[in-house]
């Protein structure tokens, strides 16, 4: 037995929701002879009737009946598959980032890609630290952005660029800082973390202590180690634990300048290095249009750039 193609299906739905032939051919922007072929067709391939017809009404038999809720999931199937289709076809780089604060010429890149990768369109997606390889792997992402330093298995990483690193505080508050005299009283101040040595520390979730250490700066240059404090997921809770007074916390410059709270200050840390700015790649490209793009970014971020 053939089996009904989706057009025949979709003018026996069209006239079982409509029941009128005409509106029914209009909304599927069909002729109507056309359209009353189309369902000929399918009852003869069925061998039942699929209306009872008169010259006032039509109806649907218990038959029709029965088949219009398989019919409408077949079409419903039918348009996904051709709309998962379309999507896989279509030229979309899918960016993933940890942080906010990216510099800015990053957003020149996105500006270019139009022009310098035409048909191709950017989709955004937040991940986690920890995710990133897996994000990666399972192609939820393309290609990650990320501040701080990445050990991943089969993740090629390039530094961008590097920006300093600067403290979180609690407005107000000198933070158990040995000097707090030293910090300017607005954003934009200076300190070391030799002068954070009474600071308690926020400690950014992550699985490998390798980042924590980095990102704690511990040990300090003198050997010292950093007093630990609570642990935090992301950036909001950092921001919302600083201008609670459960400790500090440090940023890339770029992140403190696009994040805003009115109890959180903040002052750069001179004596530690800064912080890399990374884009990380499957070591082997899903696609020449991802490679592209990659060498697109290479162009805007020459090795040693530093980030504003």
């Amino acid at each position: 037995m053939a089996e009904p193609n989706i057009t025949a299906l979709r003018a026996f739905v069209a006239v079982a929701e409509q029941l009128h032939f005409t509106r029914a051919a209009q909304s599927l922007h069909m002729t109507t002879p056309a359209l009353s072929q189309q369902v000929h067709r399918l009852e003869a391939l069925l061998g039942t009737s699929l209306f009872a017809r008169s010259s006032r009404r039509v109806e649907l038999t218990a038959e029709g009946r029965d088949l219009l809720p398989l019919a409408q999931e077949a079409i419903n199937v039918h348009d996904r598959i051709r709309h998962w289709s379309s999507r896989a076809q279509e030229a979309v780089v899918r960016v993933g980032f940890v942080h906010v604060g990216a510099p800015e010429l990053l957003s020149e890149v996105f500006a270019a890609v139009p022009e310098r990768l035409a048909g191709t369109r950017l989709e955004f997606r937040h991940v986690t630290r920890d995710g990133i390889a897996s994000a990666l792997r399972d192609g939820e992402v393309d290609v990650v952005f990320s501040w701080g330093p990445n050990w991943l298995d089969g993740v090629a990483t390039r530094t961008l660029t590097t920006a300093r690193r600067v403290v979180l505080l609690h407005a107000g508050s000198d933070a158990g800082l040995s000097d707090p005299t030293s910090l300017s009283d607005s954003d934009g101040g200076e300190t070391s973390v030799a002068q954070l040595s009474a600071a308690t520390f926020l400690v950014p979730e992550a699985t490998d202590d390798r980042y924590i250490s980095w990102a704690l700066v511990d040990p300090r240059p003198d050997g010292g180690r950093p007093r630990r404090g609570p642990q935090v997921r992301n950036l909001e809770e950092a921001f919302a634990m600083v201008a609670t007074g459960l400790g500090v916390h440090l940023v890339p410059e770029p992140v403190a300048l696009a994040t805003h709270h009115p109890g959180v200050s903040w002052a750069a840390v001179t004596d530690i290095p800064g912080a890399p700015f990374n884009m990380s790649l499957l070591q082997r490209p899903a696609s020449t249009l991802l490679g592209r793009f990659a060498g697109l970014v290479d162009e805007y971020f020459p090795t040693g750039s530093t980030a504003s």
